[in-house]
């Protein structure tokens, strides 16, 4: 049985500074970014940029 491609849903980068990151491609580049998701268990603390296509899923330590 032969796997279907469907494209990238979201691709993830690690970044040390959320909201600096977020704040650039949000002021640089004009992109949609999300609000602050904490995930607790892991110990992160990510943002979700919307790019029209695949999304960006900042990820920094908390």
């Amino acid at each position: 049985m032969a796997a279907h491609y469907h494209g990238i849903e979201h691709l993830g980068i690690a970044v040390r500074n959320l909201d600096g990151a977020a704040a650039t491609y949000r002021d640089l580049l004009g992109l949609a970014v999300g609000p602050v998701e904490e995930i607790p268990e892991r110990g992160l603390a990510v943002r979700f940029v919307d790019t029209g296509g695949a999304r960006l899923e900042l990820l920094a330590p908390t």
